[in-house]
């Protein structure tokens, strides 16, 4: 996904409110979701082609 298109998507998600962190996925997600319920944030979703807009994305519960 070009880069153009994952801050339009960022900007569309902080516009509505939201608090967004972007991250490449790695290869263990685990110690990376771990950080990002330590640092406060609630859910997370994984970007994938095509998804241009908030509702397009799979958010989930950082439980």
């Amino acid at each position: 996904m070009p880069l153009a298109d994952l801050v339009a998507l960022k900007a569309a998600l902080v516009a509505s409110g939201a608090r967004v962190r972007l991250l490449v996925r790695p290869r263990n997600v685990k110690p990376a979701l771990d950080a990002l319920a330590a640092d406060g944030f609630t859910h997370f979703a994984f970007v994938a082609a095509g998804a241009a807009t908030p509702e397009a994305l799979d958010l989930r519960p950082l439980a």
